[in-house]
């Protein structure tokens, strides 16, 4: 067992024995795991537009380097850089050499635009790559990817598929769009998933589980800090959409056991081995723009993930 997967153990171990574990104590909004590291969107007071934080030894420990090297050309320098998404890219083998893209949001100017980046080590901060999509203010929110691979007997990659997901605002349907190879550029036309729905959906993932696609989302009636659940809307099989009655991964309107953190919002679910952990953020009840990160492990069924 290398050091890493010996951090991931002793996490999983804390996680097993208090249920819900909060990384640290910082404002922390729209978490990514990467390979032990998580993202966030920026920090205003400290000067950066892309927070960092890594698992060591010691625990999650926040950086104060700044993740993201520079504002991509056209952006507003006073621009917030939101909810940005990191996810691997291997080169020729899967599982051998890889960099890592990217997504984030900015104010363009004229409203929102998602741009791609990438880093060939997560130590260094993300380089702006190019404009994903754009359009009207909070059109286009919280992107995620998810990649497939087609490989040979070994292991070499003949082919790669990237999707980019985004939230959407009230009554609005997630959408998606096909990336380009090098998933830097969109490579075909926007189309929705889900059908307009009176909830706003945030942060919308993938995440396969007993052979289709799962969708999960965090929900809310109203945008931001009053995202008051995670939920599992549906599932996606040959293109079409296949909703749940209203799965709730985790409800946000009472507290956590602390009781002083509720509304859970912008999950990320990750697989290890074969088990499955869920970060995402919280409100502080006295504070409700501060929001730390935590994570606790969720479970697969047949009607997709509960907590």
């Amino acid at each position: 067992m290398n050091l890493r997967e010996q951090l991931y153990q002793h996490e999983i171990e804390k996680i097993e024995h208090f249920g819900e574990v909060q990384l640290f104590n910082h404002n922390f909004p729209d978490p990514c795991f990467c390979e032990g590291f998580v993202f966030a969107t920026d920090d205003h007071d400290r000067k950066v537009k892309i927070q960092v934080a890594q698992l060591t030894p010691q625990g999650w420990q926040l950086e104060s380097r700044d993740a993201l090297a520079y504002l991509p050309k056209g952006v507003k320098e006073n621009s917030v850089c939101w909810a940005p998404a990191v996810t691997p890219y291997y080169l020729d083998t899967y599982g051998g050499d890889k960099t890592y893209r990217g997504y984030a949001c900015f104010d363009t100017g004229q409203g929102m635009g998602i741009y791609s980046l990438w880093t060939d080590d997560l130590h260094k901060p993300f380089i702006p790559k190019n404009l994903v999509c754009s359009g009207l203010e909070y059109e286009f929110i919280d992107p995620s990817v998810e990649t497939t691979y087609t490989v040979d007997e070994n292991g070499h990659i003949l082919d790669r598929e990237m999707t980019m997901y985004f939230g959407s605002m009230k009554n609005k349907p997630v959408k998606k769009l096909r990336l380009t190879g090098d998933g830097f550029q969109a490579a075909t036309d926007i189309q929705e998933v889900t059908r307009p729905d009176n909830e706003l959906y945030e942060a919308p993932e993938i995440v396969s589980i007993n052979g289709r696609d799962e969708l999960v989302v965090s929900a809310g009636s109203t945008w931001g800090t009053d995202t008051y659940f995670i939920l599992n809307p549906g599932y996606i099989q040959n293109d079409t959409f296949y909703p749940h009655e209203k799965n709730t991964v985790l409800n946000g309107r009472h507290t956590n056991e602390h009781g002083q953190w509720m509304n859970p919002g912008h999950q990320e679910i990750v697989k290890y081995g074969d088990r499955y952990f869920m970060f995402y953020h919280r409100s502080k009840i006295d504070d409700p723009n501060f929001r730390a990160p935590f994570v606790c492990e969720v479970l697969p069924t047949t009607n997709g993930f509960k907590v």
